[in-house]
């Protein structure tokens, strides 16, 4: 396994929190990261994309399909749909 690069995320983009592509033999797989559409997410190539779908922390399931249909990957697989952010 190979970590390709590293992308900013959005959330805040100033704490330096990244998302990673990591290459596996010849496939590459965008885990994003807790983040909203950048214009660096929104460049990234991918195989398999891991997408965060909250809507506080992260992109809402709107926003998170329009960045699926920008990158175009194989394979997208939602993170975080469904959680309830901030309980206990």
């Amino acid at each position: 396994m190979n970590c390709q690069s590293k992308i900013p995320a959005a959330n805040p983009k100033k704490a330096g929190w990244v998302g990673y592509i990591l290459t596996i033999d010849d496939t590459k797989i965008y885990v994003a990261g807790d983040t909203d559409i950048t214009d660096e997410n929104e460049a990234v190539t991918c195989d398999i994309a891991i997408v965060p779908i909250g809507g506080k922390y992260t992109m809402n399931a709107i926003q998170a399909a329009r960045l699926v249909n920008v990158i175009k990957p194989k394979v997208a697989i939602p993170c975080h749909y469904g959680e309830l952010v901030g309980t206990s």
